[in-house]
C-alpha cells in the first residue's frame, strides 16, 4: 500500500494514500462511497464518518456542500465541481461571497475576475475567480440570485420608475422601452469586461432583448398580481355582500355605493322601522336603486312593485297607529259636538242641579280665585254675555268696575239682582262694584265666553285668550263645587267637551302656537283629552280625504292620503303640540311611525316621479342603437378597411349588447336593493358593512403596493438579462442565436 501523499493544492494534508490507477484505490480506514473510474472518489472516514473528495490528482475536498454536489452531478460534471470547490476553498468564503455580489453587480460584474486578480496578484487568477464564484453560485443559486437582484436595485429603480402611475399600456411601453435600453447599455459595457468587443455585443444584445420582454411584461404581471392581491384583501366586505345577497357583476357595482354609505348606514337604517331595505343605508345606494328603477327591464318593475307595497304597507300602519292613539274617525266637529250634546243632556240636568247648590265664599283663596277670575270679564263681553243670558231666560251679571253715585243709583233702580255684589266706596266717592258669581254663573259665563270664542277667526290670540279664561273659570268653580268638579271629570260636562272639540279640530293650525296648546290642555281632564285626539283624527282623516291625486301620478290613492297627512304633521311646531297632547311614551310610538312610514313613502314617490331628462336620455340612445348609422355613412366616417374590421370584430368577438346585460344585472340587483328586512336584521349588515369597509382602503393600498413590488423584484431581472446564466441568454443558445450574426 503506497503512502500518503502531500496535497498542497488543497491546503492540507488529508493523510489518505493514493495509487497511480484509473481505479481509485482501497485505503485503510476508509471506505468508498463513490468511484469515478478516473482515480477519482468519495472516501468516508469509517471512524467519523466524515467524507472526502480526493481527485486523481491527490487534491482533496472536505466541505460537504461541495461533496453533496458531486454526489448529486455524478461522474460527468465531478471534475468540473471540484476544481471548483478548489478555487473556493483556496481563495476563503468570505472572499467568495464578495466576489459573487460583484460578479452580479451591473455593469461592473464582467471585470470582477480581473479586479481581484489586480488586487491579489499571483494568489488568484482570473480562472481561479471565476471557478470560485461558480461553486458559490452552484451551492446557493437563491442567495445569490438574491444578492444579485439587490445589487441590481439601484439601476432597477431608476429603469422601472416609469412604468409606475398611468394606464396600462403607457406602463408597458414605457417599462419595455427603459428596461430594453437599460438591459442593453449594462450588457454592453458589462460584456465588454468578459469578452472584449464580441462579448459586449453578444451580452447586449440579450440585455435589451430580455430586457424589452420583461419591461413590457411587467406591468401585465404586476396589475394581475396587484388585482389578485387586492381581491384577497377585500375578501372581508365581499363576504358581507354575500351575505346581504350580491353575487357577481352586482356585487362588483354595489360594492362601492355600499362603502360610500357605511359610515352612516347605522344610523340611517335605524329611522327605517319595518320598511327598511338595503337601498335605505344612504343616499348613494339610494342613487343605484334610482337608476335600476329607470333602466328599462324586469328590474325596474321588481323595484316598483316591491315600494309600492311597502308604501301601501306603511300607510296602513300610519293609519292603525293613528286609530290607536287618536280613535278612529268619526265625522267631523259639528257631529262630534251635536252627539256629546245628545248623550249628556239627561246626565247634565241630574248632576249639575247638585254643582249649582254650593255657595261662593270671596273671603275663601278658593273663593277669591274665583271671583277675581269672574271679575276680569272685560265690560264690552259683559254685555254681550247678558244679552245672551236674557234671550235664554237667565240671570244677568252686574259689570264689574268703577261706578259714579248717579251710575250706582241707576243700577240699583234697574232691577238686577244685586245681593251677590261687593260694594266698596272709594276716597272719590264712588262705588267700586265687584260680583260675588255663583256656580251657575260661573258656567253660564264661562259656556258664553268659548261660544264667543268660536266666532273669532281673524284673531287667534283673542280666540285662544277667551277660551282659556273660560277654563280658568270652570276649574275655579270646580275647587268651590265638588260635585261640579265630578260632572265635569265624569264626562257631563258638554261645554268642556264642545270646547275640546274645537281646540283639537283648530290643533295643528299655525295660528295656534305650542305655547297656547300647553296652556289649554292643562286645564283639561281625561274626558277633554279624548275629545281633542278624536277631533284632531276627524281633521286629518278630511285632510286625507281632499288630497289630490297627480294625473301623472303612480302612487295609490291610500299612500296619497298618507303624505297629505305628513306634510301636516311634519313640523317641529306640531310634533311638539302631538307631543304635549299624547304624552312622551304615546308620542315616540306615533313620531317612530311618522318618520318610518315617510321614508318609506318618499323613496317610492321619488322612484314613480322619474327622470324625465334620463328618459329622454335613454331614449336617445336607444332609437340610435335601433336606427344606427347607414353602410356608406360608416365607411365615409372611417374608411372600407376599418369598417370591414370593425364589422367582423362585433359579429365575431361581441356578447350580449350592452343593453341586454345592463337589464340583466339591473334584475340581479332588484330584489336584493327592495326587499324588505326586520329592523334587526338590517341593523346587524349595516354594522357589518361598517365593520367591513376599512378592507377596501387596504385593498387598494395592496394593490399599488403589489404592482410595485413585481417592478421592484423583476426590474434586476430585466436589466441584468445579458449575464451568461440569465434566461434570455439560455433562451438564445437554445436557438441558436447567442452569436452575433
Amino acid at each position: 500500500m503506497a503512502g500518503p501523499i502531500e496535497m498542497t493544492d488543497a491546503g492540507k494534508n488529508v493523510g489518505i494514500p493514493v495509487e497511480a490507477s484509473s481505479r481509485a484505490p482501497e485505503r485503510e480506514g476508509y471506505e468508498i462511497v463513490m468511484d469515478f473510474g478516473d482515480g477519482s472518489a468519495i472516501y468516508k472516514n469509517i471512524e467519523t464518518g466524515n467524507e472526502t473528495f480526493v481527485s486523481d490528482r491527490g487534491q482533496s475536498i472536505t466541505d460537504p456542500a461541495t461533496i453533496k454536489a458531486i454526489k448529486e452531478s455524478g461522474s460527468q460534471e465531478a471534475g468540473q465541481i471540484s476544481k471548483e470547490g478548489f478555487a473556493r476553498e483556496g481563495l476563503g468564503e468570505r472572499a467568495t461571497k464578495f466576489m459573487t455580489l460583484m460578479s452580479n453587480m451591473p455593469f461592473l460584474r464582467g471585470y470582477t475576475p480581473d479586479i481581484f486578480s489586480a488586487g491579489a496578484g499571483d494568489a488568484a487568477s482570473p480562472e481561479l475567480v471565476n471557478l470560485a464564484v461558480s461553486a458559490r453560485k452552484r451551492e446557493a443559486p437563491v442567495t445569490s440570485a438574491l444578492s444579485g437582484m439587490a445589487a441590481a436595485a439601484p439601476l432597477a429603480a431608476v429603469a422601472g420608475a416609469p412604468i409606475i402611475g398611468g394606464n396600462i399600456l403607457r406602463q408597458m411601453l414605457f417599462g419595455g422601452a427603459t428596461a430594453a435600453a437599460a438591459g442593453g447599455a449594462e450588457g454592453l459595457v458589462a460584456g465588454y469586461g468578459s469578452g472584449g468587443t464580441e462579448g459586449a455585443l453578444e451580452e447586449g444584445k440579450a440585455g435589451a432583448i430580455g430586457g424589452g420582454i420583461f419591461g413590457t411584461a411587467l406591468p401585465g404581471v404586476g396589475a394581475v398580481a396587484g388585482a389578485a392581491y387586492g381581491r384577497y384583501l377585500e375578501k372581508p366586505f365581499k363576504s358581507v355582500l354575500e351575505e346581504i345577497g350580491f353575487k357577481g357583476k352586482a356585487a362588483e357595482i354595489a360594492k362601492d355605493f355600499l362603502a360610500m354609505d357605511a359610515a352612516d348606514a347605522v344610523e340611517n337604517v335605524g329611522s327605517a322601522g319595518p320598511y327598511g331595505t338595503v337601498a335605505t343605508m344612504g343616499p348613494s345606494t339610494s342613487s343605484l336603486l334610482d337608476y335600476v328603477a329607470n333602466t328599462p327591464g324586469e328590474g325596474a318593475n321588481i323595484v316598483r312593485n316591491n315600494l309600492k307595497e311597502t308604501a301601501n304597507e306603511a300607510a296602513t300602519d300610519l293609519r292603525d297607529t293613528m286609530d290607536i292613539l287618536l280613535g278612529k274617525p268619526k265625522g267631523d266637529a259639528v257631529s262630534q259636538k251635536t252627539a256629546i250634546m245628545e248623550s249628556s243632556r239627561d246626565a247634565r240636568k241630574a248632576a249639575y242641579g247638585e254643582a249649582y247648590d254650593a255657595v261662593i265664599d270671596a273671603t275663601t283663596p278658593e273663593g277669591r280665585l274665583a271671583t277675581t277670575l269672574f271679575n276680569q270679564v272685560p265690560a264690552r263681553i259683559v254685555a254681550r254675555i247678558n244679552e245672551t243670558l236674557s234671550l235664554e231666560g237667565l240671570p244677568t251679571i252686574v259689570r264689574p268696575g268703577r261706578y259714579t253715585e248717579a251710575e250706582f243709583n241707576a243700577l240699583q233702580a234697574s232691577g238686577q239682582k244685586l245681593q251677590n255684589l261687593n260694594v266698596r266706596t272709594a276716597p272719590d266717592g264712588s262705588y267700586i262694584v265687584e260680583s260675588v258669581p255663583t256656580v251657575e254663573n260661573i258656567d253660564d259665563v264661562s259656556r258664553v265666553l268659548y261660544n264667543m270664542s268660536r266666532g273669532i277667526t281673524e284673531d287667534p290670540g283673542a280666540k285662544m285668550a277667551l277660551q282659556s279664561l273660560s277654563m280658568q273659570l270652570r276649574q275655579a268653580a270646580d275647587e268651590i263645587s265638588p260635585a261640579f268638579k265630578k260632572a265635569r271629570a265624569e264626562g257631563k260636562s258638554a261645554i268642556d267637551q264642545r270646547m275640546a272639540v274645537d281646540f283639537g279640530d283648530s290643533l295643528l293650525n299655525p295660528r295656534v302656537t305650542r305655547e297656547e296648546v300647553n296652556r289649554v290642555l292643562a286645564g283639561m281632564g281625561p274626558t277633554e283629552i279624548s275629545q281633542v285626539k278624536q277631533a284632531l283624527r276627524n281633521r286629518l282623516d278630511e285632510l286625507a280625504a281632499n288630497a289630490r291625486k297627480s294625473p301623472t301620478g303612480q302612487q295609490e290613492q291610500e299612500v296619497i292620503e298618507a303624505l297629505a297627512q305628513l306634510r301636516v304633521m311634519g313640523s317641529r311646531a306640531n310634533a311638539e303640540k302631538l307631543r304635549a297632547l299624547l304624552g312622551e311614551e304615546d308620542f315616540d310610538k306615533f313620531a317612530n311611525q311618522i318618520n318610518a312610514t315617510q321614508g318609506a313613502l318618499m323613496m317610492n314617490a321619488a322612484i314613480a316621479t322619474n327622470s324625465k331628462t334620463y328618459i329622454r336620455g335613454m331614449v336617445n340612445d336607444r332609437v340610435k342603437q335601433i336606427v344606427g348609422a347607414s353602410l356608406g355613412e360608416e365607411i365615409g366616417k372611417q374608411g372600407v378597411m376599418p369598417t370591414i374590421v370593425s364589422k367582423t370584430s362585433d359579429a365575431l368577438l361581441s356578447g350580449a349588447p350592452e343593453a341586454e346585460r345592463v337589464r340583466a344585472v339591473g334584475a340581479e340587483l332588484a330584489p336584493i336593493l327592495t326587499q324588505r328586512l326586520s329592523p334587526e336584521d338590517l341593523l346587524a349588515q349595516a354594522r357589518a358593512l361598517e365593520s367591513a369597509t376599512p378592507a377596501l382602503s387596504r385593498a387598494a393600498r395592496g394593490r399599488q403596493t403589489a404592482r410595485s413590488a413585481v417592478s421592484a423584484l423583476g426590474m434586476p431581472a430585466a436589466v441584468t438579462q445579458g449575464q451568461e446564466d440569465s434566461s434570455t441568454r439560455r433562451l438564445l443558445q437554445s436557438l441558436g442565436l447567442d452569436q452575433l450574426r
